[in-house]
């Protein structure tokens, strides 16, 4: 199994509200993998005030919209080799502002928060002390815009959403599930813009990030001439759902370059295939990836295949 998740959602009156999501899938196994964590929240949502909603504790960031996807919400097993949790973390322990305007179509998110991520729960405390600074912008038309892949609406008239986020930090840890680029002992900038729309089954996604690392030490730049590393990853998505047939069909292509010191980068594509027996709460999902390149990374085991098929059963209850 890849998930076995329980969420736990509550409201106290009209300004406390809370959730506690845990898979036990990766609970269980220890996985030490950002894109499936055991604990996934564990948050407080203050709403008390007119102008803010404050969310504390362990909590998904707001940057990259497909990193904000829910997986059960995406045709795909696995997100990028950029946003599946190795370049920049997904979940991490602070304070996030929020600020919606126009019903919504508009939102304003700043977050502070520890800087290492996953590993805030299971390492120790970074040796500088800083926290990681994260701000994404938001804008929907005609209407607000959920995290979702698929239009299953089969939208009448043509709908978009456009993010702009970013988020700096500079740490003395080295941490990362394979290129060890998620936090560096120095200063590291990312900044990313994300583009979603739908219109009559059709939906379209593209979004690009990229990264700016200026370590304290030349474990990145090591032989070269260079006191800092460009990294980056753009994706490209196209989707479309066919109602009589119960089926989605999607295509994704995607780089990575985690070091343009080194020469060569990630090149994938991914087919995607479901089959809604009962919406999203039951699900066939079948995936095909082809490995076309990867990045020669100092250290890194090259990957035993090039071709990966996947086939899986989602169901959701209440």
């Amino acid at each position: 199994m890849r998930d076995a998740q329980i969420d736990i959602e509550g409201k106290i009156k009209k300004s406390y509200e809370f959730k506690v999501q845990i898979d036990f899938a990766d609970w269980l196994t220890g996985i030490n993998d950002p894109e499936t964590p055991g604990l996934m929240d564990a948050y407080m949502v203050y709403k008390g005030l007119e102008f803010v909603d404050i969310k504390l504790g362990y909590q998904k960031l707001p940057y990259s919209r497909n990193s904000l996807v829910p997986f059960a919400y995406s045709p795909y097993f696995h997100r990028t080799e950029y946003t599946k949790g190795d370049a920049f973390s997904h979940r991490d322990i602070g304070l996030t502002l929020y600020r919606g305007f126009l019903d919504e179509k508009i939102k304003l998110f700043a977050g502070i928060y520890s800087g290492m991520g996953e590993s805030s729960l299971s390492l120790s405390n970074d040796a500088s002390g800083k926290p990681e600074y994260l701000a994404r912008l938001e804008f929907s038309y005609p209407t607000t815009m959920k995290y979702r892949e698929i239009d299953v609406e089969e939208s009448e008239s043509f709908a978009f959403s456009v993010g702009l986020n970013g988020r700096y930090a500079e740490k003395a840890t080295y941490t990362g599930y394979e290129y060890y680029a998620k936090t560096i002992n120095g200063k590291k900038s990312l900044y990313g813009i994300d583009f979603f729309c739908k219109y009559k089954a059709f939906s379209f996604s593209l979004e690009f990030n990229k990264a700016l690392l200026r370590p304290n030490t030349p474990d990145l730049t090591v032989d070269y001439k260079t006191d800092y590393v460009k990294a980056g990853g753009w994706l490209f998505q196209l989707n479309y759902y066919l109602e009589n047939l119960k089926s989605a069909f999607s295509a994704r292509y995607d780089e990575a370059n985690f070091n343009d010191l080194v020469p060569g980068n990630f090149r994938a594509y991914t087919l995607s295939y479901m089959y809604f027996l009962k919406h999203y709460h039951s699900v066939i999902r079948i995936n095909y990836k082809h490995l076309l390149t990867e990045e020669p990374l100092p250290g890194l085991d090259p990957k035993k295949w090039n071709g990966q098929f996947i086939v899986g059963w989602q169901f959701m209850f209440n």
